[in-house]
């Protein structure tokens, strides 16, 4: 087992060299792969037959992401590797496409609050890189838009219901007013730039490795979609640098997309908290995201990011 921690650690080593050229750049020829470790390999073969189609173009969606090619189930450094590999091609085949628009649900606790659950209608442009955000509740029909570089590089946001008629307010994306119901700014929403977060945090993990627990469960089921389920756990704050702030992720992967349509993130306990697991859960939530409904390459425009489009 040793020797084959080694391995997958020199394997890893060599593709985040290479990763600032592409995930192509570091993808084993047939003939390459047969010298990889079982884990490794499994992930790159099961990735290569999945394909890479886009989710309105799925046939039988409670087929999809099922492969006898991966493990049930995995963990520690086996299972960070298939959360690696996976992340990698999702981000890659999301690069293909200039957008992507999606229902996005969140959660999140700031202040010490964890405040009401938002659903949004998200667009997301990747270049020049755009967003637009339209509330279902709460402060229904409001509206934020951000481009980058437009507007004195700043967020706009019209109000909903009758505030709507008001000018719409110009923001710092990371100033106070902006961040007072958000836990990340508007310059980093989008299934992208998630997962490019989430990429970063277990390449963390996998340098870290001490005080990190990874699990991995094939085929689970989340909002009618096959998924994969990746539970991160770490033992102390100083386990890796994420973990100053998280002391336990829940990420579902889509089976077909490779990317993350269920991100709950939990912090560490203060004070009297409940000693059973799924109620220290509830307490130290800090932050729940959801995508569904996704469409990839839709065709967004500059109409699309004008705060004051019917």
């Amino acid at each position: 087992m040793n020797g084959t921690r080694t391995t997958l650690l020199t394997l890893f080593a060599v593709a985040v060299c290479l990763a600032g050229a592409g995930a192509q750049m570091f993808w084993p020829r047939p003939a390459e792969r047969a010298e990889l470790p079982p884990v490794e390999r499994m992930v790159f073969e099961w990735i290569e037959r999945a394909g890479s189609r886009d989710v309105d173009e799925a046939d039988d969606p409670a087929a999809l992401g099922t492969s006898d090619a991966l493990p049930a189930v995995a963990e520690g450094l086996d299972a960070l590797q298939v959360h690696v590999a996976l992340l990698r091609q999702g981000i890659d085949d999301l690069d293909r496409h200039p957008d992507h628009a999606a229902r996005f649900h969140r959660q999140v606790r700031v202040d010490g609050m964890l405040l009401a659950p938002e659903e949004v209608d998200l667009e997301v442009r990747h270049e020049p890189f755009s967003v637009h955000m339209k509330w279902r509740n709460g402060d229904k029909g409001r509206r934020a838009v951000y481009v980058a570089g437009a507007n004195d590089d700043r967020m706009l946001v019209r109000l909903g219901g009758w505030k709507a008629r008001l000018p719409p307010l110009k923001l710092e994306p990371t100033g106070p007013t902006a961040m007072r119901s958000s836990r990340h700014p508007i310059t980093s929403a989008g299934l992208l730039s998630l997962s490019n977060r989430l990429l970063a945090n277990r390449e963390e993990d996998l340098r870290s490795t001490a005080g990190v627990t990874c699990t991995f469960t094939r085929d689970v089921v989340w909002n009618d979609r096959p998924c994969h389920e990746f539970v991160v756990e770490y033992a102390t704050r100083s386990s890796a640098p994420s973990a100053e702030i998280y002391r336990k992720s829940v990420q579902y992967l889509d089976g077909e997309l490779r990317l993350p349509i269920l991100v709950r993130n939990f912090g560490w306990p203060t004070g009297d908290v409940p000693t059973d697991p799924a109620g220290l859960d509830d307490e130290t939530l800090l932050e729940e995201y959801a995508y569904s409904d996704i469409h990839l390459g839709v065709g967004l425009d500059d109409e699309n990011f004008d705060v004051g489009r019917k």
